[in-house]
């Protein structure tokens, strides 16, 4: 790109807000402006999206560009200086930001037409999980290249008179194109030199394992799998509902590299300072102030949502206001478990009673679930203490024996419970494992309910800091698969721990109350 001397861009800012200017310019002068302002347009994204901007503002909004917008400029400009080197640009966005702050519009529709106008035979690939959003940008962009298309001397396609061309599949007369898709919509022939997938997961119902599994299938094969060659760029712009949500799926399995992060909260409330531009917005709480937490500084949009909107949006919802609005699937502190609650043991009290409970996985390969086990006992006093845990990707086989390896180990007086699945299998798994403990406490239980229904009492305890735990090494994966659940492509932990506490409530009457433990905990 051809970077636009500053002055000529003060310039034309100024003439922007004050019209008036254009009084004292001869006409020659006012067509040599024209010019500046055109080539400004096509060479300057910052301009471009100044001039377009109030397209999409209501009539009493501030149409130039927020602070936020200013560092998302940023980097969609660096996006579109990818040279395909890695030298100069970027070529991989994810745009974590909460729900309102135009994130879309400045991306999606203001970015994506400046580039296919401004250069030739870009094929552009827009998905969303809304066919009503993509259909709308698609139509959006249709727009702006007949409002704008004589500056970057282009046109649109297919128009008849006022009527616009098809909304899923048009192209410019610079042979640049656009394929518009709702997300899980399979299309074959088409490759990707821009890529823009905006919000491709509908919202927190589509988060159940199947879902999450499929859509990622979709992705990886239709979007990812579109891509042209070294040149092309992709933009993800997410509502992080689930840590194996598309984006967590990138960057566990196809890495980190080449993929720049802009993940802005709506709300700064953390201890620690946030990065300076670009890399943030540079908010930090001022703790000299009478409520530092309610320093309008701290927000991300404050001219348009302030804490009034916050405070109700996280009403009875703290768990579904730091994924949408707070860019973050695991809320600090934990979801479901408040795990940092969890004490480190002071040493071993007499338990009432021991079990080491299992949960099982059928598969060794990479990415497949874990065969976990949880040791824990409760003593006399109510206390519930993690004593040992297992995780590994076992086949069968190995599961078995690695069951009969720790009964040996545990000893007679340590129950062991394991899981009998739905069906036929799950019994005769059960059954087998049985006959093969005779001499030890097996306790056998059907899996029913969802896993959080099975994992709230257990949580209850936690939360109440009655579960201490062991000190080893195995403590802060432990405990960080609780903070994260239920939002976490793993959970064979919990599982094997819930199922642990079930078996031991299986008891008489405790001969003394709960003490509650209050410590420095594991995670501290």
């Amino acid at each position: 790109m051809i970077e636009v001397d500053p002055l000529i861009l003060e310039n034309l800012r100024a003439i922007r807000q004050d019209i008036s200017l254009l009084e004292q310019y001869t006409p020659d002068q006012l067509e040599d402006i024209r010019e500046l302002h055109n080539y400004a347009m096509r060479e300057c994204f910052d301009y471009y999206a100044e001039v377009v901007a109030p397209d999409f503002c209501k009539p009493h909004h501030d149409p130039a560009p927020s602070r936020h917008h200013r560092l998302l400029i940023y980097w969609l400009n660096q996006l579109a200086a990818w040279d395909g080197t890695g030298k100069v640009g970027i070529k991989r966005l994810m745009i974590w930001m909460p729900p309102g702050s135009a994130k879309s519009t400045y991306t999606a529709r203001i970015w994506l037409s400046w580039m296919m106008m401004r250069n030739e035979f870009s094929e552009c690939i827009l998905t969303s999980a809304s066919s009503t959003l993509v259909d709308e940008h698609s139509e959006r962009i249709q727009k702006l290249a007949i409002k704008y298309g004589d500056i970057f001397k282009v046109k649109l396609l297919g128009c008849r008179g006022e009527q616009l061309p098809a909304k899923g599949n048009w192209k410019l007369d610079n042979k640049s194109s656009l394929l518009a898709v709702s997300a899980g919509t399979d299309f074959q022939g088409f490759r990707g030199d821009i890529i823009i997938a905006d919000d491709p997961v509908g919202g927190v119902e589509d988060m159940t394992d199947g879902k999450r599994e499929a859509m990622w299938q979709w992705f990886d094969q239709n979007m990812l799998g579109r891509i042209s060659d070294g040149l092309s760029r992709i933009v993800v712009i997410m509502t992080r509902w689930n840590d194996d949500d598309i984006c967590g799926r990138i960057l566990r399995e196809k890495g980190r590299e080449g993929w720049t992060i802009i993940s802005l909260p709506a709300i700064w409330e953390y201890e620690h300072d946030e990065p300076e531009f670009p890399l943030g917005l540079g908010r930090k709480i001022d703790i000299t102030l009478a409520e530092p937490l309610r320093d309008e500084r701290l927000l991300l949009w404050p001219q348009y949502h302030g804490f009034e909107r916050y405070d109700e949006a996280r009403k009875g919802a703290e768990i579904k206001f730091q994924a949408q609005y707070q860019c973050n699937p695991l809320p600090p502190g934990g979801v479901l478990f408040q795990a940092d609650k969890i004490n480190p043991s002071r040493g071993a009290r007499r338990a009432v009673k021991m079990v080491r409970a299992w949960d099982f996985a059928a598969s060794k390969k990479k990415g497949a679930d874990y065969t976990c086990s949880v040791k824990m006992q409760v003593d006399a006093f109510g206390h519930y203490n993690v004593l040992h845990r297992t995780k590994d990707r076992l086949g069968p086989h190995e599961a078995r024996a690695a069951v009969m390896d720790f009964a040996k180990e545990d000893g007679p007086n340590c129950y062991i419970a394991i899981p009998k699945d739905p069906g036929q299998a799950g019994s005769w798994q059960a059954q087998d494992l049985v006959a093969g403990l005779a001499g030890f406490k097996v306790e056998v239980y059907s899996q029913t309910g969802s896993k959080e229904d099975r994992a709230k009492p257990f949580a209850s305890q936690v939360n109440g800091e009655n579960v201490s735990a062991e000190i080893a090494d195995w403590n802060r994966d432990f405990v960080d698969e609780l903070r994260g659940f239920p939002n976490l492509q793993h959970d064979d932990q919990v599982d094997a721990a819930s199922m642990a506490f079930g078996s031991l409530l299986d008891l008489p009457k405790l001969v003394r109350p709960p003490r509650w433990s209050h410590g420095n905990h594991l995670s501290r």
